[in-house]
């Protein structure tokens, strides 16, 4: 779950750079489903990866609002992925 994390993460990078307009899924924001702090979709994954590790495995998806039995960050790269495009 962390290498393919660390690939999304990788590929959004091109989207944040200074002279490019940012999209409007990467304005808005999405509760942690475990601490309910804020943050941009990039942001979440961070967190998430870094901080939920153990949750992440059946947590609730911030984006869908669906309860998940597999790896959230897998989740919501193959089913939320037009987010990170």
């Amino acid at each position: 779950s962390s290498s393919s994390f660390r690939r999304y993460q990788l590929r959004s990078d091109a989207y944040l750079g200074d002279d490019l307009e940012v999209e409007d899924e990467f304005k808005q924001e999405f509760s942690c489903p475990f601490c309910v702090e804020e943050f941009d979709v990039v942001g979440l994954f961070c967190h998430m990866d870094e901080e939920h590790q153990v949750e992440l495995k059946n947590g609730v998806c911030p984006i869908c609002v669906k309860r998940v039995g597999i790896d959230m960050v897998g989740h919501i790269t193959t089913q939320h992925g037009n987010i990170l495009k």
